[in-house]
């Protein structure tokens, strides 16, 4: 598929950890991904390689939100603090994905 200008696809590696999810990261990155984060030395058998740390706010977030409720609740109270985590993972996301065309990271919480 040729690239078009102004491609918003993105695409997550999304992972529960340790699954080898580093080790895919790092052939997807010598294949030209751009995660968006700098690395040495590709992929290490440790762990947490590739993940852009602006992305761990994001889903804290998103946590938030679906521990309030996975739909908008009932109850004055409980609908603003699940408005209010929304909101912000909505805009951490927002402002991260120009950041980079790949995410990797335990981000499950924003897969329904």
């Amino acid at each position: 598929m040729p690239k078009q200008e102004n491609d918003n696809r993105r695409f997550f590696i999304v992972t529960v950890g340790r699954t080898g999810s580093s080790l895919l990261a790092s052939i997807l990155d010598d294949a030209g991904a751009d995660f968006g984060v700098s690395h040495q030395g590709g992929w290490d058998p440790a762990g947490g390689a590739f993940e852009h740390p602006s992305l761990d706010p994001v889903v804290r977030h998103f946590e938030r939100m679906n521990e309030i409720g996975f739909r908008r609740p009932y109850g004055l109270w409980p609908r603003l603090r699940w408005t209010a985590a929304r909101h912000r993972a909505k805009a951490g996301l927002k402002d991260l994905l120009p950041r980079a065309r790949y995410f990797k990271g335990e981000i499950d919480p924003l897969v329904h």
